[in-house]
């Protein structure tokens, strides 16, 4: 019983906060805002899901795989997050007029 109380709390929470990284990516002004959005909330939301589908399932083998899930996307997300943002400045691409002043711009 408590079991599946935990579960379905690290999915309600998991769905939202993924939830509320899907109305960043549409109320965000740029590119870099969004990937910001992105890689800051969705990480946490889909480790929240795997840990809830971890505690499930078990801890045989289904755990183990679920673990490996959780590394891999952990270690992938940020940096493919990080990646698309500095190809995007290289290739400077719009960016929102509002904006604080930056003092690496070079003009």
């Amino acid at each position: 019983m408590l079991l599946d109380i935990l579960t379905i709390s690290l999915l309600i929470t998991g769905a939202l906060i993924i939830l509320i990284s899907a109305i960043g990516m549409l109320r965000l002004p740029d590119l870099f805002c969004r990937l910001h959005a992105l890689a800051k909330s969705m990480p946490l939301g889909i480790n929240l899901i795997l840990i809830a589908t971890w505690i499930s399932l078990g801890h045989d083998m289904v755990g183990f795989k679920t673990f490996l899930a959780i590394v891999f996307q952990a270690v992938s997300l940020p940096v493919a997050g990080h990646l698309m943002a500095l190809i995007a400045f290289q290739k400077n691409l719009p960016r929102w007029k509002h904006r604080p002043v930056d003092r690496y711009d070079e003009k």
